[in-house]
């Protein structure tokens, strides 16, 4: 059992806990297999629409579902005027009648009430059978059976999450197109538009194939579902596969909403990155706590010019502290800014000292507005030192630096005895 004592939290603080604290927990006690964060946030009035229940459990397929359009023309009385849901049930018409009986015998039961509860079997070779088959136009069952709605429900046991959906959509629509040609989309649209409603315009179909095509890519196809549809979209623009593989990863670690995702894309982070972090990358080896870090670091600024003091773009990265930590990668925290330290029997002031929980370990920032020298690589190496010392304890790695600098000097890396330094330009925009 897991409690969490809550004060002055909001619930997405509390979110953000439990989904790191749950999976972990069930990892190291248990054999169970756990989901990872994000975890599915379901508001109360869909909750009660597609489950019937505020406290759903995600592991039931079944999902209610509108169908009073399918039964417009019908000429069952009981339908008249009426909103009309139904519970989709994927292999449903595999079950016997004896089956239905007993669903139908109990759902009218004193216990549940569901005195109105009918059903319906559609078989593959398109019979329908049922209480209420007879009132079933040839329209209406062609509509339930090769619309969007049996669509979802023969996918939903697969997934729950629309981005299934819409990948088998697209996939459809790419095998349509290849047999009928490219005006099949625009069919498909204003067929849906009418029936469905307008999020099936042609553009989003064009998304939806696009989607398709570029998932079912054997590298991609694994992380199809990983994100949110609009995440996705901002991914389609992407024709790199490595690079859409790195954006995934990255929004999955950092909970990155679809804005800051597309922020990213804007600023071309995947190719600010070094050629041997991309390597490590697509070759899934393990990586160091610097080399996600971006070359330039992009730093937003409405005010500062190229001529500037170390003290004022130190304050432009403390105004946009959330951004800039983003930036540096997954799990940087902000310690301080000018940390005072005692080195002998002077004090010193570190720019910026932040902490990175994924790799244990503290990171010293240094400022420089000029071109990178060697003194600047011997400061930052005494900071860091001083750190190891006198704050780090024995369950952390070693400290890494970062100077940040307006102009790089990649012989001053080159021949600096510690790799835990490295350096970065900046550009302000």
């Amino acid at each position: 059992q897991l409690d969490f004592e809550m004060s002055f939290a909001t619930q997405e603080d509390v979110f953000k806990v439990i989904e790191e604290v749950v999976p972990y927990t069930f990892k190291k006690f248990t054999t169970w297999k756990v989901d990872e964060g994000p975890f599915i946030k379901i508001p109360y009035r869909e909750a009660m629409e597609k489950y019937g229940i505020d406290k759903p459990d995600l592991r039931n397929p079944l999902i209610i579902q509108d169908v009073t359009k399918c039964f417009a023309n019908s000429d069952f009385k009981a339908f008249e005027g009426k909103t009309i849901k139904a519970i989709i049930v994927p292999d449903g018409a595999n079950q016997g009648r004896k089956f239905f009986d007993k669903m139908t015998e109990y759902a009218t039961s004193e216990e549940v009430g569901a005195k109105g509860l009918a059903w319906t079997k559609y078989e593959e070779s398109g019979e329908v059978t049922g209480g209420i088959a007879k009132f079933i136009t040839d329209e209406i069952k062609e509509q339930l059976i090769k619309g969007e709605i049996y669509d979802k429900a023969k996918d939903y046991s697969k997934d729950r999450h629309k981005v299934k959906v819409y990948f088998e959509t697209g996939k459809l629509l790419s095998e349509a197109g290849k047999e009928y040609g490219k005006n099949i989309i625009k069919q498909y649209s204003e067929k849906l538009m009418v029936e469905v409603g307008k999020k099936y315009k042609v553009s989003n179909l064009y998304k939806m194939r696009k989607f398709y095509e570029i998932f079912s890519d054997e590298k991609l196809y694994p992380l199809g579902t990983k994100l949110s549809w609009s995440h996705y979209r901002e991914l389609l623009t992407i024709k790199n596969i490595d690079e859409i593989i790195y954006y995934i990863h990255i929004c999955e670690e950092g909970n990155l909403s679809r804005r800051q995702l597309q922020e990213k894309i804007k600023n071309h982070e995947y190719n600010r990155l070094s050629s041997e972090t991309k390597i490590k990358l697509i070759e899934s080896k393990d990586l160091n706590v610097n080399d996600l870090i971006p070359n330039p670091i992009i730093i937003k600024s409405d005010s500062l010019k190229d001529e500037i003091s170390e003290y004022a773009l130190k304050q432009v990265l403390l105004n946009n502290i959330d951004d800039f930590l983003r930036q540096l990668g997954i799990g940087f925290t902000y310690v301080g800014n000018e940390y005072k330290i005692k080195v002998s029997d002077r004090y010193n002031y570190i720019d910026l000292l932040l902490y990175n929980i994924k790799y244990k370990c503290y990171v010293v920032v240094e400022l420089k507005v000029t071109e990178l020298k060697k003194e600047h690589t011997g400061q930052i190496m005494t900071y860091m030192n001083y750190i190891d010392k006198n704050m780090k304890t024995i369950d952390e790695n070693d400290t890494v630096g970062i100077i940040i600098c307006k102009q790089d000097n990649k012989y001053v890396i080159k021949y600096c005895s510690d790799d835990r330094i490295i350096a970065r330009e900046y550009e302000l925009v």
